[in-house]
């Protein structure tokens, strides 16, 4: 089938390194340059007749084409331009390509963010194709607003698939709590993310995608085959109107592994912090889908993450950042950032976060480095979630029960202890 821009001339000759030859532009001379072997991609052998004939002289271009070959999703172009010598660490010259990016343009996160139907099985081969060709993951790259990430960590952030890299050779064991240079380990990049740490590790964001007609996910993201994260909304505001039953569109055909159980298998350090002093639950709290605001009211799948860290490391609840801002106020701040009428909402445990973190210890009273506590949040003005408040404020007012019943206990402990 056609694909976007196929509208070049094919008919010209090989041994022409005219740009004349292709006065048609489509969209890969457009953004990758009139040279020859760049429409070529399309045509792994013509590809292979023009590098050769080049060889001899070199080819500065043949690494601009590798980035074209990867858009494309031409796996043999790919193989073809490798074998003649590009580079896959080798970054694309920003004055090439018009829209933004989320990381300096790099091989292996173009591979990765290819994700259209049909294509994630090319692009996942394409993706071990350029680790065995020597492709480093964790190269640093510089972001257009300045920011520096490696591109693993830049991928995980912004909710890639992961399995291509953990599952190859060239992953090691010291590898896991590698830092990028804002100290994040790959598991705090992971938790940050766009995609929420409890989909399976197989999932990648564009499973994240809501279906209102039906109150399912299109396809499901969340770990299989039996999935312990109910997806099917008890609420079910959509399908009651419609008069229906929830159900899922497409059922999970991921791994049983949800991706913070893969990283604790891996032996991912869970205490870790960045340089701003964050820990895992502050990331699992404050991540928010990158996406443009069509996404706005997506609040991401962490809340088995939220209690699987919390059952082993509560203390994590009770403290701040460097900042001083603690995990209660981002639970808080994220409960009025997202409306409850999100199709999302009770899927993400908003609530449920909130109530995890004070039965953890988490102290409601204590203020964050603006001066507001969690009590002070939640009676700011808020037109989403005026009928849960009551709800909140009981689970907040947990903490002082349980401070109550302790000191009852200690009190009574001291007293038998007299006799």
């Amino acid at each position: 089938m056609a694909t976007r821009g196929e509208m070049v001339r094919l008919d010209v000759d090989y041994n022409s390194d005219s740009s004349s030859d292709f006065k048609h532009k489509d969209w890969l001379v457009t953004d990758y340059g009139d040279d020859p072997i760049i429409p070529a991609v399309r045509e792994p052998e013509r590809l292979r007749y023009i590098l050769k004939q080049r060889e001899r002289a070199g080819d500065s271009r043949i690494d601009i084409a590798l980035f074209a070959a990867i858009t494309i999703f031409s796996f043999d172009s790919v193989e073809v331009l490798l074998a003649f010598g590009a580079d896959p660490n080798e970054t694309l010259p920003y004055s090439l390509k018009v829209e933004p990016f989320v990381t300096e343009p790099d091989c292996v996160y173009e591979a990765e963010k290819i994700d259209c139907e049909g294509a994630r099985e090319t692009s996942n081969r394409t993706l071990r194709l350029l680790l065995d060709s020597g492709a480093d993951s964790f190269a640093v790259r510089r972001g257009p607003s300045g920011v520096s990430r490696s591109v693993f960590h830049a991928i995980l952030q912004h909710g890639g698939r992961v399995s291509p890299f953990l599952t190859h050779a060239s992953f090691g064991d010291q590898d896991i709590e590698h830092r990028d240079p804002n100290g994040r380990t790959l598991l705090l990049s992971l938790c940050c993310s766009s995609l929420g740490a409890d989909v399976a590790v197989s999932a990648c964001l564009d499973d994240v995608v809501w279906n209102p007609t039906t109150g399912s996910y299109w396809r499901d993201p969340m770990p299989g085959p039996s999935n312990s994260h109910s997806l099917q909304s008890k609420s079910g505001m959509i399908p009651q109107i419609l008069g229906q039953e929830p159900h899922h569109d497409v059922p999970s055909s991921h791994s049983s592994q949800s991706l913070l159980e893969k990283f604790i298998e891996l032996g991912a350090d869970l205490t870790a912090v960045d340089h701003s002093g964050k820990n895992i639950i502050h990331h699992l709290l404050e991540a928010r889908d990158g996406r443009p605001v069509y996404y706005y009211s997506r609040p991401l799948l962490n809340k088995a993450s939220v209690k699987r860290v919390l059952e082993t490391h509560p203390n994590l609840a009770n403290l701040s950042d460097h900042r001083g801002n603690y995990p209660i106020h981002a639970a808080i701040l994220r409960w009025l950032h997202y409306p409850q009428w999100s199709y999302y909402f009770e899927q993400a445990g908003i609530v449920d976060s909130i109530k995890l973190l004070v039965l953890a210890g988490g102290d409601p009273s204590i203020e964050d480095c603006s001066g507001h506590n969690a009590f002070s949040h939640l009676s700011s003005d808020n037109r989403f979630h005026q009928n849960q408040r009551p709800e909140i404020e009981s689970i907040l007012k947990l903490h002082s029960l349980k401070d109550g019943a302790r000191e009852a206990g200690d009190k009574g402990h001291t007293s038998c202890g007299g006799h």
